[in-house]
């Protein structure tokens, strides 16, 4: 089974992502990926009050390189397990490259100010609902993430609105959607996604 995380930033990927990752699937996050490739631009990057610039960076590398190398190098490293997951898809071209059949495709979105006070409730991350608003507006004009959600609907993939959810009530409604998804798609009734 190979699980591919898609949708905005605070929309609860990361979270989804370390609970797989703790039930045995082997992760392989994008982002840490794309900050690998540029980090040598940055180099004072631990001394930056906020980190999230180098994300910044990183999505404006994206855009003006429209560089696929990473992910064709995601899509590569799906290969060395039987259970992984990855962390990190924003827009359509990405999610593009993992329509193939073999990968479960989920976005988790969830509405702009559901969003922005979750970055706020990130203090490391965030001092201000100003830079909260502005990346979350910035992540939609480089990545047209609303677009992506209206595609992986078109296109029959698992969509789930976290705005309202608990953590704990997210992770069961993604386990419950992947094994509808992926047990009946395979033709498998008795079987536990997590621990079975």
């Amino acid at each position: 089974m190979k699980i591919v995380l898609c949708g905005q930033m605070c929309a609860g990927k990361t979270f989804t992502y370390d609970y797989y990752v703790r039930h045995g699937f082997t992760g392989i996050k994008r982002r840490d990926i794309i900050r690998s490739n540029i980090i040598h631009l940055y180099p004072n990057k631990e001394k930056e009050k906020n980190l999230k610039m180098l994300d910044y960076k990183a999505a404006e590398y994206c855009r003006e390189t429209r560089n696929m190398g990473i992910e064709n190098f995601l899509f590569e490293m799906s290969g060395i397990s039987d259970r992984v997951i990855i962390d990190g898809v924003k827009s359509i071209t990405e999610a593009k490259i993992f329509n193939t059949g073999d990968f479960i495709l989920i976005g988790l979105f969830a509405n702009e100010e559901k969003r922005i006070q979750r970055c706020i409730d990130r203090k490391d991350d965030y001092d201000q609902n100003e830079s909260a608003r502005k990346l979350v507006e910035f992540e939609e004009e480089i990545f047209k993430t609303s677009q992506m959600e209206l595609w992986l609907k078109e296109n029959g993939h698992i969509v789930i609105d976290t705005t309202d959810l608990s953590i704990e009530e997210m992770f069961a409604k993604v386990d419950q959607a992947v094994q509808n998804y992926y047990f009946c798609d395979h033709d498998v009734k008795e079987k536990k996604l997590i621990g079975g």
